[in-house]
């Protein structure tokens, strides 16, 4: 038997439900009287459980809390510091887990949830038919101590920008862009690792599946305690991180400056991951076994011989999409030809369609391996920009028209081509993507990619 209360000024109810095969009874009066009992009969087992959970839906609908609940979650003041109960369903989360976007799933448990007297299933139900609809903020509101806690001064982004940090989904934090910019909010004094591990611990953080990291306090500060953060509390439905989410050619920082450190450790935890966007001066990779991702994005001024080893001979049997940007030697772009060449003769990769080789300083010297390499019969989509392909490596491609002619599309954006050299390149893909060019240096020994520091 479940027992729910209303306590409102001077009245005071009570509620009781008690589930029985093909019947429930259920008993209501004033606190410390004993009530009326009335029993309902159905035809089946089934009908009756889900009438009882009707029943129950629309009594917390009504404000009735279980019996011995908080004040936080009785009242609906928003008392922050105050918490309700942890309701767990390992089984049902464990559906959620397997696939956050299995809406059957968040209804199931939101079902429970209400059974058990818990505000979070009329929210999940209420973000179902329309996310940000005022019933779901009103509700949100009423119950922000038990929905956000410490997390309540942290909905916008300390970064200046006071963009949403938080975006809900069928009752839980879906997504976070976390970002504090010591120079842009003066205010805030804290550690950004707290805000970050107070994420993923709270219960409203329990199914997050993006996640953004972009300024840890001074926006060239390393990311060091962030990524231990995340390594010690790994969400288990994380599907998405995008680590350095900020304009390459912005004032907040440069491209070269930003250290995102050590992030080896992480990939054992996020085997689900699908989507992995990482954009800095300088990181260590590990060995990368992913064997969800879809997506991976490698946007550098200066990709370490270490890391396009750890690129090149990647296990991720579902990659998709994959984009690397080599980097300038300047700025620790120390790869050459021969150490991307394990990458192009890879054969087991056999989902990838878009391949970017991008910001690179030996482009010509990959657009001549190409041709005869195992990766590039496969792909749709290619990608040189940013890089110093100049108006020979584009004859090298037109001499191989044949090995190229499948793609759909060829990026030479930003590279190092004449007028000419662009023109060569015709027939050579489906359509050519020829944005700009930049100036060019005659001498071979002067030609940098676009973006370096």
């Amino acid at each position: 038997m479940a027992r729910y209360e209303l306590v409102e000024g001077t009245s005071s109810k009570f509620w009781d439900i008690a589930l029985d095969g093909a019947s429930f009874t259920t008993t209501y009066g004033k606190i410390g009287t004993a009530g009326k009992a009335t029993t309902k009969s159905f035809a089946s087992d089934a009908e009756a459980k889900k009438e009882h959970d009707k029943i129950v839906a629309e009594k917390v609908k009504k404000g009735y809390v279980p019996s011995g609940a908080p004040a936080a979650i009785v009242d609906g003041d928003g008392a922050r510091g105050e918490d309700g109960p942890d309701r767990r369903n390992p089984e049902l989360e464990a559906a959620i887990i397997a696939d956050p976007g299995d809406e059957a799933a968040y209804q199931v448990y939101a079902d429970w949830l209400s059974g058990q007297g818990d505000p979070r299933g009329e929210l999940i139900a209420l973000q179902m038919k329309h996310a940000r609809g005022p019933a779901a903020r009103a509700l949100m509101d009423r119950y922000e101590a038990y929905f956000l806690g410490e997390l309540h001064a942290h909905q916008q982004t300390h970064d200046g920008n006071e963009e949403p940090a938080f975006t809900w989904k069928n009752g839980f934090i879906h997504a976070a862009h976390l970002s504090y910019n010591s120079y842009a909010d003066e205010d805030y004094e804290g550690r950004f690792r707290d805000v970050l591990t107070a994420l993923l611990t709270h219960r409203s953080g329990r199914f997050l599946a993006e996640l953004t990291l972009t300024f840890n306090g001074e926006p060239n500060d390393g990311l060091g305690d962030l990524v231990d953060a995340l390594v010690a509390h790994p969400p288990a439905t994380l599907r998405k991180l995008h680590i350095g989410d900020f304009e390459i050619r912005g004032e907040d920082t440069e491209l070269s400056w930003y250290d995102v450190g050590d992030l080896s450790r992480v990939w054992a935890l996020v085997p689900r991951l699908e989507t992995l966007i990482l954009q800095g001066g300088s990181f260590t990779l590990g060995t990368l076994d992913l064997p969800a991702l879809r997506r991976a994005d490698f946007i550098t001024g200066g990709l370490s011989k270490a890391s396009v080893h750890a690129i090149a001979t990647a296990k991720w049997p579902r990659i998709q999409s994959l984009n690397i940007w080599f980097g300038d030697p300047n700025y620790g772009g120390d790869s050459t030809i021969t150490d991307a060449q394990p990458l192009l003769g890879r054969a087991d990769m056999r989902a990838l369609r878009h391949l970017g080789l991008m910001n690179c300083g030996y482009t010509d010297e990959l657009a001549a391996a190409l041709p005869t390499s195992a990766i590039l019969p496969q792909l749709s989509s290619l990608s040189f920009a940013k890089g110093v392909l100049s108006d020979d490596g584009a004859r090298g491609i037109a001499a191989h028209k044949d090995a190229f002619a499948h793609l759909d599309t060829l990026d030479v954006s930003e590279c190092l081509l004449t007028d000419a050299g662009v023109r060569v390149l015709k027939g050579c893909a489906q359509t050519i993507v020829n944005t700009e060019q930049r100036d060019i240096e005659e001498a071979p020994q002067d030609r940098y990619p676009a973006i370096g520091e």
